[in-house]
């Protein structure tokens, strides 16, 4: 931590930085800005001059309402995976043909489906032909997405999918992954934070149960863009005692609290109201965590 987060956030002014991206980088002194709030609160991700992938990692019936609500992330993204049972939600739907590509070990994929999908006489049998009326066309019978299995158990489906993703689409600048977690699971949820460490990309995590928008934070400052709101928000270092100085929240971190498990770490503190920015300076990785439930709802009434 070289600068003082006045002087970073002077330096790398997020206004000039960020311009119509999710994240950039200031060239000269390395100062993140990130401006991806911004741009989910006002639904705009389809006219940004970048590309992101969309994956759903466990989606069922049972987050169907949670899922609608942020389902214009996956409708506009460049590159959908349905990350294996979340195929069988779409399946359900009528709209598993929206999805490029199904992945995982299949032990969560209805079995009949695969056949359905290994068999493209049966996969056609799928397509709805709603509203056809007598002496009208067929309509055209949608593609289906693809099937690759990723059998290996030393990673999860989602490190597994995001592999995949790179594989078809090396152009993909950024990722979405949408999930339901009520807590039921929670090794599920490390296994999910373990995929960001291990994958460097700017990865989004979207628990659409909660509404709490997570990603990770490489060493360094960072300016986070938000609407003036006091959000819910949490900063958790996951690979060993971190040193973090904050601006912008209510209980602000100072480098002479250094974070780890078995110590002290930043979990239900809050956003100030009248902030328009975070701004953090940590020496190692913390994974970033904010509310946006309550910020959806004003969004929604100002439409």
């Amino acid at each position: 931590m070289n600068k003082s987060l006045v002087e970073a956030s002077v330096q790398a002014s997020p206004l000039t930085t960020c311009k119509r991206e999710l994240h950039s980088i200031n060239q000269d002194n390395g100062h993140h800005s990130w401006s991806v709030l911004k741009h989910l609160y006002q639904r705009d991700l389809d006219t940004l001059g970048t590309r992101y992938a969309c994956l759903l990692l466990n989606i069922s019936d049972h987050s169907h309402d949670k899922f609608h609500r942020h389902k214009h992330i996956w409708n506009r993204a460049n590159f959908k995976v349905a990350v294996d049972g979340s195929a069988n939600y779409l399946f359900k739907r009528h709209i598993l043909h929206e999805a490029d590509v199904i992945s995982g070990d299949f032990d969560s994929i209805d079995a009949k489906l695969i056949e359905r999908l290994q068999s493209p006489r049966k996969a056609l049998k799928q397509a709805p032909v709603a509203g056809k009326k007598d002496g009208e066309q067929t309509p055209s019978v949608p593609k289906m997405p693809q099937l690759v299995e990723t059998p290996c158990q030393k990673e999860t489906d989602f490190t597994k999918a995001i592999r995949v993703v790179q594989g078809f689409k090396p152009d993909i600048q950024y990722f979405f992954a949408l999930y339901h977690s009520d807590g039921s699971r929670l090794d599920h949820i490390f296994g999910i934070v373990n995929t960001l460490h291990i994958i460097k990309k700017d990865i989004f995590l979207l628990n659409v149960q909660s509404n709490t928008l997570s990603w990770l934070l490489q060493s360094g400052n960072h300016t986070i863009l938000k609407p003036q709101g006091q959000e819910l928000c949490s900063l958790v270092p996951f690979t060993g005692p971190t040193e973090v100085r904050t601006q912008g929240l209510r209980y602000n971190l100072h480098t002479t609290s250094t974070m780890s498990f078995g110590g002290m770490i930043s979990t239900s503190n809050f956003c100030h109201n009248q902030k328009d920015r975070i701004l953090v300076d940590t020496n190692r990785e913390l994974l970033w965590s904010i509310d946006i439930e309550d910020q959806n709802k004003q969004s929604h009434q100002r439409v």
